[in-house]
């Protein structure tokens, strides 16, 4: 492989997608092996080791864009913002992964989430039909159509805001979200043709994990597994109405003392399939991780702080990252104990088997109700927290 062979690179990119990704269908891994994922990428991109300047080191630059890893390629900019990243290249296995749900013979598709543009192409390529890709961001879209061009590959990119779809080429055989939301807005599900396929990036306010593969019903709703795949960043929509911000807190809530044997990392999203329980049964759920002193060097020493929805009931637990074996001192604040419910549910977890995403589901009704149920449509189920409005159209 000469240096800087692209397609070289791709087809190495592709054979390690394809081990990563067990009975990938041979049309994606055709997908990735063509489309250059260079053209989509800008000459300085962020990795979870800082930035990478195609000027300043260009090998790491190519190693970067052929490398089965997630890259940042926007920051917010703003004073106080400027390393908030605002859209990404997710990584190639999980790319593929997810396009694997879908199949790749029907059409047309909507995307919400152009991003760079390589996604739409990798389904404009394997499928050879149309492909609607909508991005909230006009530099980003106007980025991912020169992208798309230089590549040879034309999905339809338009700017707009996704929480609205695309109505005009509507139905669709499937839409696909590359951004994740915590409910799936009415619009993706009415413009979805029946027993068409929505795949959706799931968050909660605990945790971004699992893509939801949802059925559209005759009767206007959609239901389905997840599959344990994520994360994703989450959707920027104007007319979404979203409020992620934590409740505030009740400083003058009663306050008690107890201990835990539960440790605080075995809940947050290092261990995401627990996690991915919390967010799925405690519905507006929340924590902050607060660094404290270093009693040893090395040591990370924290307060987990937990609060359910109201910002009535909340907790902290102190403890030394991976080091303490526990107990863990505990100080509740409010009527209620929301690590108890912590406790409670991973207790209830772990006497199931420790189940995964794909033994849960999501439901949304033709009301546009939405609830998270576990391993069949009529079993237990939680109702999603309302964390913000979504228009439809």
């Amino acid at each position: 492989m000469t240096k800087h062979d692209p397609l070289a690179y791709a087809r190495r990119l592709a054979d390690t997608v394809a081990a990563a990704v067990p009975g990938l269908d041979p049309r994606w891994h055709e997908a990735v092996a063509t489309v250059r994922r260079d053209l989509f990428l800008p000459d300085r991109v962020w990795t979870d080791t800082g930035p990478v300047d195609r000027s300043v080191d260009e090998k790491a630059w190519w190693d970067v864009a052929y490398d089965d890893v997630p890259v940042i390629t926007a920051m917010d900019g703003a004073p106080g913002r400027e390393d908030w990243p605002t859209s990404s290249a997710s990584q190639p296995s999980v790319v593929a992964a997810m396009l694997d749900l879908l199949d790749p013979t029907t059409g047309p598709f909507l995307e919400i989430g152009a991003g760079t543009g390589w996604n739409a192409c990798l389904l404009r390529a394997a499928s050879g039909r149309e492909v609607v890709s909508v991005e909230i961001d006009p530099d980003l879209a106007r980025a991912a159509r020169d992208a798309c061009e230089r590549a040879g590959v034309h999905p339809y990119i338009v700017t707009g805001d996704g929480v609205l779809g695309h109505p005009s080429r509507a139905p669709y055989a499937a839409v696909v979200a590359t951004c994740s939301v915590h409910v799936v807005p009415p619009a993706w599900v009415e413009q979805t043709r029946p027993d068409g396929t929505l795949l959706v990036p799931w968050t909660s306010p605990w945790v971004s994990y699992g893509i939801a593969r949802l059925t559209r019903d005759d009767d206007g709703g959609a239901t389905g597994p997840f599959a344990p795949l994520g994360s994703f960043m989450p959707l920027r929509a104007a007319a979404a109405g979203y409020d992620e911000s934590p409740p505030t807190v009740d400083h003058d809530a009663p306050t008690r003392e107890r201990m835990s044997d539960l440790a605080p990392w075995a809940v947050q999203p290092e261990e995401p399939e627990a996690a991915f329980v919390v967010g799925a049964t405690l519905p507006g759920y929340r924590f902050l991780t607060a660094r404290a002193h270093d009693p040893q060097p090395g040591d990370w020493c924290c307060t987990l702080r937990v609060s359910d929805a109201t910002g009535a009931n909340w907790a902290d637990v102190a403890h030394v990252r991976d080091r303490n074996e526990g107990p863990f001192a505990v100080t509740v604040h409010g009527e209620g104990d929301v690590w108890a419910d912590i406790e409670h549910t991973h207790a209830r977890w772990t006497a199931q088997g420790r189940p995964g995403p794909e033994r849960f589901g999501l439901r949304v009704e033709p009301d546009g109700a939405q609830h998270v149920w576990f391993d069949h449509p009529s079993g237990p189920t939680w109702p999603l927290a309302d964390i913000g409005h979504h228009a439809t159209t």
